[in-house]
C-alpha cells in the first residue's frame, strides 16, 4: 500500500489518486520518472487505525458478516436478477519478454472508491476487480525489480468490463512507466449492446427536457413513445419500443425493478442526482429477463469530498414561437400546444459522513409547469392552461463495512399533481380528471467480497405506486358520453383508485477459479423474487354508473352500464428467476457468454368481497345471483359477494443465452460479436384482472331510435334515445350527441331492458379508465404455454480513434407463442363457457366507404346512404336476428397461444458512432441510424370489434397485418469551446406516424364493430423533426465552485411534427392532429457546483 501526500493540502494522506492533470496525454505515450515519488511506503489501513476501534475485519466480524449473507441468500429466490450496478477491471501482467509476471500487487484507486483495492496476480499474471462503482480509475503496478506501471483514466461504465494488460519494463522501484492512452471504449468479452450515458452528459450536455420519456430517446433501436416534451411537467409513466419490441421493459433505478403490469415502467428520475443512464434495448446477459428495453439508473454515492450542485430553469410562453401551419389547420389544428410559464429548480449534495468509511448523498427537485394541449379550449375558443407539479426526492447512503464488505441505503420518491389530465381537442374540461401519483422506491445492499475468488452481492427493496383519478362535478347535469368519432363529455367515469406494491429479493454470487480448464472462466449465479400485487377500485359515478355511445354521426346506438362500486379489487403475481453464467475466456481472442435461466410466474386472485350492484354478465359463472331489483323492473341486481382466492396459472420457462466475442486483430479494438437468448414475458401484475369476479364490468346495451318509432315504458331499447318517452322519435325528438352534451337529454330509466341474458343486450367487456381493456369473466387456459421472444444478434464493433468506437449490426426478433384474449375457443367451450362459432356471423350488411372524411353507410340489405353517394363497398358480418349468441352467457373469453404461423417478428439494421468524453478531450458524440422491418398481426380489440392474429368472425381477416418500414436517425453531442463555453445540440429525425383507415360501424345486433378499409401505413403523416442547442459558460471561482449560466433553444427549427391524430375512425374528424411538437422556446437556466 502506498499514500500520496497531496501538496495542495499540507499534511494531507490520501489513497494514490494523481489529478488527471498530472498525465501526459498523447496516445501510448511512455514516461519514466525518476527519483522521488509522489508514493510512499507504509500508508496506514483506514480500517486498522485507532479511530476506528482497531482491527475492524478480524475474524469473528469476517464470520458474523459471511453467516448474515448466507441468511439473506438463503430467502426464497427466482426472478429478475439485478444487474450492471457495477463494471469490472481485469487484465494481465507480463514483462518485457511476455512472460507472466506472477505475485505483482495491481491498485486501483478513483474518487468513486472509498477505499483503494489491492490484489495480486495469479500464476498466468492475470488479477480482476469486480463490483467496481462507476467512475474514472488508475490503475498502478507494484513489482520488485521492475518499475512501477501506472495506467490513468480508466473509464467505467456500468456493465462495462475494461481489459487492461499491463507489461513491465526491469528498474528500480523509484522509477514509474505512466501509459497515458485513452481508456478501452470496446469491450472485448461482453455481447451485450447499450448505450451509457454519463452524469456529466445527463446534467450540463445534453439539450433536452430531463424525462425517462426523452432520455431513453438517445439510445440507436429505440422508438419514442409520444411527442417531445419540452417543459418537463409530466405523467411518469411510458410504454417504450425497442428494436421492434414494444412492452415488456424493465426499468431499474438502484436495482429496484420499477415494472408497471407487462409493458410500462412507472416512475421518473432526478436526472442530475444519477452517475449514470444504462440503456440496453435487449438481448441481455442471462441476467436480464424480459426482450423489451432495459433502463438502468445508478444514482451518485457521495465521496470523500464534499461536492454539490443547485440549479434553476424557466421558460415563458414570452420566448415562444408559434408553429401552426396550413397542413395542422388543415387537420383541424386550431390552437396549438406549448407553456404558458415552466419553472424548474434542484439541488443535491454529497460527501463523507465519516471519510474512507461513510459516504451520503442526497437531493431533491421540483417542476412547476403550465401548459396547453392542442384544441383544449373552453366554450369561447380560449386555450386552457393545464397546471402540472411534480417532485423528487433522492437519499443514498454507502457504509464501508471492511476493507472487503459495504452496505448500501437508498430511498427515492416522485410525486405528481395534474389537476387536468387527458384534457385535448375531443376531452373537454368537463371530462377531464384530477390525477394525484407518489412513486417511491427504497433498497437495502450488501456487497462483499469474500476472497479473491468469490463476490457476493445482496439487497431487498421496495416498489410503491399510487394513481388516483378523481372526476369533475358534473353542475350542468351532463351524461357520460363517447361517439364513435372520439369525442367525449360529461365526467369520466375512470375514477381508478389504483394501487400497486412489489417487494423485491434479489442476490448474486461471483466466482472466478484460480485454475484454468480450457481457458479461464468467470461464473455468475444469481436470483431475483418480486412479490408484487396491484388493484384498482372504482368509486360511484358523478352521473350514474353509465356511458351513452353514438356512431361518428352523433346517432345513439347502445348504452354501456358499469357495476360499480368496485371497493376491495386485488390481483397478485410472484415474478421470479434464477440464472447462471459463464464468461469463458477460451483464448486471448475468442471469449464465449454461456447462461441458462429459469423463470417462473404465479397470478392468483386473492380473496376479496364485491358489495351488492348491477355486477355485469356473470351468469354463466358459480357465483351469477341476478335477480330483478323490484317486481317487473328492468334492473338486475346481485347480492354482495365474497370470492374465495383462485389461481390464475402459473408458468416456467427455461431461457439459454449463447454469445461470442471475439477480437479480430488480437489488440482489442475490431470485435465480431454473435449471440442468441430466448427471453420470457411477464405476465404482468395485472394478469389475473379476466379471473377475477370483483372486477369492471361493462355490459352493452341497444339504445337507439328511428324516424317514426314509438318509445315503450319499457324493454324497448330501439326506441329509447328520445328526448321525450311520450312522442314519437323525430327531428327534435332524438338524443343525439350533440344534444347531450347541452344536458338536453339523457337515458330515461326503465326503457332499456337491463337483463344481461335479454334481448337489449349486445355485449359484455371488462374495463378500467372507464373504457373496454381485459376482458372479464375469462376461462382458464390450462394449455397456455409461457410466451417468449427469440432474440438473434450480430455486431461488429471497432475502435476507430482513441475514445471513438462504431458499430454496425443487425438484430432479429420474433415472438413466440404469444398470448391472446378472446372469446373462448369452439374447440375449449363448455356447457357453461358455450362459444359463439365462426359460422354464425351469417348476416351480411353492405356498407360504402366514402372516404376518410365521412362516416361509412349501410346501402344492403337496407339502404340507409344519402342520395347520390358513391364509394368503395365493403362488407359486414353481423350476428343475424334474434341471435341467441348477444347474450352475456356467450361473453366467455380465454386466453390462448397465437399459432406459430402469425407469429409478429421484427428485423432492425443498425449503424452507431460514439465519442466519449475523455480528460482533456474537446468533444463528444452518439450518431446512429436504424431502419426497422416490422411483420406485426395488429390486435386492436379484445371481443369480437377489431383485428386480431386469430380470428373469431369473418371481419377480423380484413387487412390483418402491419409490414412497414420504421426508421430513426439521431446526432447528440457537446463540444467545449474557448472561454470555458460548451455547445450541446441534439437533433432527432423520424419517419413520419402511420395509420390505417379504420370503419366503425354501429347499430350492429353484435353491437360496434370496427374494421380496416386498407393496408396499415397506407397513410402516413409527415417526417418527425427534433432539433434542441444548448450552450452555456463556466465562470470558475478558486475553491469556491463553478457558476454557469445556460441558454437552450429547444425546437429551434420551430418543427410541427405531428406525433398522434385524433381518431382513426372515419368521420368529419377523422386524421385530425391532436398531439405535435411543442413550438420553439428559450430555456435559460444558472447552475452552481462545486
Amino acid at each position: 500500500m502506498y499514500c500520496w501526500d497531496n501538496p495542495a493540502v499540507p499534511g494531507s494522506r490520501r489513497d494514490v489518486f494523481l489529478s488527471e492533470t498530472t498525465l501526459a496525454r498523447k496516445e501510448r505515450a511512455v514516461k519514466y520518472v525518476s527519483g522521488t515519488t509522489p508514493f510512499q511506503p507504509s500508508c496506514p489501513d483506514a480500517f486498522s487505525r485507532p479511530e476506528f476501534g482497531g482491527t475492524f475485519g478480524n475474524a469473528a466480524n469476517c464470520r458474523l458478516l459471511v453467516f448474515l449473507l448466507l441468511a439473506v441468500a438463503a430467502l426464497p429466490s427466482l426472478g429478475f436478477g439485478q444487474t450492471n450496478q457495477t463494471g469490472k477491471i481485469f487484465g494481465t501482467v507480463s514483462d518485457n519478454s511476455g512472460a507472466a509476471v506472477a505475485g505483482a500487487t495491481v491498485t486501483i484507486t478513483s474518487p468513486a472508491l472509498i477505499a483503494s483495492q489491492s490484489m495480486q496476480t495469479d500464476e498466468q499474471g492475470a488479477y480482476h476487480f469486480e463490483l467496481v462503482p462507476l467512475g474514472a480509475y488508475a490503475l498502478r503496478v507494484d513489482q520488485p525489480g521492475f518499475s512501477k506501471f501506472l495506467r490513468q483514466n480508466i473509464q467505467i461504465t456500468a456493465g462495462f468490463a475494461a481489459e487492461i494488460n499491463a507489461q513491465l519494463t526491469v528498474g528500480s522501484i523509484e522509477q514509474t512507466v505512466e501509459v497515458s492512452a485513452a481508456g478501452p471504449v470496446v469491450d472485448t468479452t461482453s455481447t451485450q449492446i447499450n448505450t451509457s450515458i454519463s452524469s456529466n452528459m445527463l446534467a450540463d450536455e445534453l439539450p433536452l427536457t430531463r424525462t425517462t420519456k426523452d432520455f431513453v430517446t438517445i439510445a440507436p433501436g429505440v422508438t419514442p413513445s409520444g411527442a417531445p416534451n419540452l417543459s418537463g411537467g409530466d405523467v411518469p409513466s411510458a410504454s417504450f419500443s425497442a428494436y421492434g419490441i414494444t412492452g415488456q421493459s424493465t426499468m431499474l433505478i438502484e436495482g429496484i425493478n420499477t415494472r408497471k403490469s407487462s409493458n410500462s415502467a412507472e416512475g421518473d428520475i432526478d436526472f442530475p442526482t444519477l452517475e449514470e443512464f444504462q440503456l440496453v434495448p435487449t438481448a441481455g446477459n442471462a441476467e436480464v429477463e424480459t426482450p423489451g428495453l432495459y433502463i438502468n439508473a445508478i444514482v451518485k454515492s457521495g465521496g470523500n469530498q464534499f461536492h454539490g450542485r443547485a440549479e434553476y430553469t424557466q421558460e415563458t410562453d414570452a420566448l415562444q414561437g408559434d408553429n401552426i401551419t396550413p397542413y395542422l389547420r388543415s387537420h383541424g389544428v386550431t390552437s396549438a400546444a406549448g407553456v404558458t410559464h415552466v419553472e424548474d429548480i434542484g439541488a443535491n449534495l454529497g460527501g463523507p459522513i465519516m471519510r474512507d468509511r461513510w459516504w451520503f448523498f442526497v437531493g431533491g427537485h421540483g417542476n412547476f409547469d403550465h401548459q396547453r394541449q392542442v384544441g383544449f379550449v373552453d366554450a369561447s375558443g380560449a386555450p386552457i392552461i393545464q397546471g402540472i407539479t411534480s417532485s423528487n426526492w433522492t437519499g443514498k447512503t454507502t457504509f464501508q463495512l471492511s476493507k472487503n464488505y459495504k452496505l448500501i441505503g437508498f430511498w427515492t420518491r416522485d410525486l405528481v399533481n395534474f389537476p387536468l389530465r387527458n384534457g385535448s381537442a375531443t376531452t373537454p374540461l368537463l371530462s377531464t380528471v384530477l390525477y394525484h401519483e407518489p412513486v417511491e422506491e427504497w433498497k437495502g445492499e450488501i456487497q462483499g467480497t469474500v476472497t479473491p475468488h468469490l463476490v457476493l452481492d445482496f439487497l431487498v427493496g421496495h416498489h410503491l405506486y399510487q394513481a388516483d383519478y378523481t372526476a369533475n362535478a358534473d353542475p350542468q347535469n351532463i351524461p357520460s358520453i363517447r361517439s364513435a368519432s372520439g369525442f367525449v363529455n360529461g365526467p369520466t367515469l375512470g375514477q381508478d383508485k389504483r394501487a400497486r406494491r412489489q417487494t423485491q429479493i434479489t442476490g448474486s454470487a461471483s466466482y472466478l477459479p484460480s485454475r484454468s480448464f480450457l481457458g479461464t472462466h468467470e461464473f455468475k449465479v444469481g436470483y431475483t423474487w418480486m412479490f408484487m400485487w396491484t388493484g384498482t377500485n372504482e368509486p360511484l359515478g358523478i352521473h350514474g354508473n353509465y356511458q351513452l355511445q353514438f356512431d361518428a354521426n352523433g346517432a345513439p346506438t347502445q348504452i354501456n352500464v358499469y357495476n360499480y362500486p368496485i371497493t376491495e379489487n386485488r390481483e397478485d403475481l410472484k415474478d421470479g428467476g434464477i440464472y447462471g453464467q459463464d464468461t469463458w475466456h477460451v483464448s486471448k481472442r475468442l471469449t464465449l457468454n454461456l447462461g441458462l435461466r429459469f423463470d417462473s410466474y404465479i397470478a392468483s386472485v386473492p380473496k376479496q368481497s364485491q358489495p351488492a350492484g348491477t355486477f355485469g354478465g356473470l351468469c354463466n359463472s358459480a357465483f351469477c345471483t341476478w335477480v330483478q331489483s323490484a317486481p317487473g323492473a328492468n334492473i338486475w341486481t346481485g347480492a354482495a359477494r365474497t370470492y374465495p382466492y383462485a389461481s390464475s396459472g402459473s408458468w416456467t420457462g427455461y431461457a439459454p443465452r449463447i454469445g461470442a466475442a471475439y477480437d479480430i486483430f488480437g489488440n482489442g479494438k475490431v470485435v465480431f460479436k454473435a449471440s442468441y437468448g430466448r427471453y420470457d414475458w411477464t405476465p404482468g401484475d395485472d394478469f389475473a384482472s379476466p379471473f377475477n369476479f370483483n372486477q369492471v364490468t361493462i355490459n352493452s346495451y341497444r339504445w337507439a331510435a328511428s324516424t317514426g318509432c314509438v318509445p315503450g315504458s319499457v324493454n324497448n331499447g330501439g326506441c329509447a334515445a328520445v328526448i321525450n318517452v311520450n312522442t314519437p322519435a323525430g327531428p327534435g325528438n332524438i338524443c343525439t350527441f350533440a344534444v347531450a352534451a347541452k344536458a338536453g337529454c339523457d337515458y330515461v330509466p326503465g326503457t332499456v331492458n337491463l337483463d344481461p341474458n335479454g334481448p337489449d343486450h349486445q355485449s359484455t367487456q371488462g374495463g378500467n379508465n372507464g373504457a373496454g381493456t381485459k376482458l372479464a369473466n375469462s376461462m382458464l387456459n390450462p394449455k397456455l404455454n409461457e410466451q417468449y421472444s427469440n432474440v438473434v444478434q450480430g455486431f461488429l464493433e471497432a475502435q476507430v480513434a482513441p475514445g471513438v468506437a462504431a458499430r454496425v449490426g443487425v438484430t432479429y426478433v420474433r415472438n413466440v407463442d404469444t398470448w391472446l384474449q378472446t372469446p373462448i375457443p369452439c374447440s375449449n367451450a363448455t356447457a357453461s363457457n358455450p362459444c359463439i362459432p365462426y359460422s354464425a356471423w351469417t348476416q351480411q350488411d353492405t356498407f360504402l366507404n366514402l372516404g376518410p372524411s365521412a362516416a361509412a353507410c349501410q346501402v344492403a340489405p337496407v339502404n340507409k346512404c344519402p342520395a347520390g353517394a358513391s364509394g368503395t363497398p365493403f362488407t359486414v358480418y353481423d350476428l343475424p336476428n334474434g341471435s341467441p349468441y348477444t347474450s352475456a352467457l356467450y361473453s366467455t373469453t380465454q386466453y390462448v397461444n397465437t399459432p406459430g404461423g402469425n407469429s409478429n417478428h421484427v428485423t432492425t439494421y443498425e449503424a452507431t458512432v460514439t465519442k466519449r468524453s475523455t480528460a482533456g478531450g474537446k468533444w463528444s458524440v452518439v450518431a446512429n441510424f436504424t431502419a426497422i422491418r416490422d411483420h406485426n398481426w395488429l390486435n386492436t380489440g379484445t371481443a369480437n370489434q377489431g383485428q386480431q392474429p386469430i380470428a373469431t368472425n369473418p371481419n377480423q381477416n380484413y387487412f390483418p397485418l402491419d409490414m412497414s418500414w420504421n426508421w430513426q436517425a439521431r446526432v447528440t453531442g457537446n463540444h467545449r469551446l474557448p472561454k470555458n463555453f460548451d455547445f450541446a445540440a441534439t437533433m432527432q429525425i423520424y419517419n413520419g406516424i402511420r395509420r390505417q383507415q379504420l370503419e366503425s360501424v354501429s347499430g350492429l345486433n353484435a353491437g360496434t364493430i370496427v374494421l380496416p378499409v386498407n393496408v396499415y401505413g397506407d397513410i402516413t403523416g409527415p417526417v418527425r423533426t427534433l432539433l434542441n442547442v444548448r450552450l452555456s459558460r463556466d465562470f470558475k471561482f478558486e475553491k469556491r465552485g463553478t457558476l454557469r449560466p445556460t441558454l437552450e433553444l429547444l425546437n429551434i427549427t420551430n418543427s410541427s411534427s405531428v406525433w398522434a391524430y385524433t381518431t382513426s375512425n372515419s368521420s368529419a374528424n377523422f386524421y385530425n392532429v391532436s398531439t405535435i411538437t411543442p413550438p420553439r422556446i428559450a430555456r435559460f437556466g444558472l447552475v452552481y457546483q462545486f
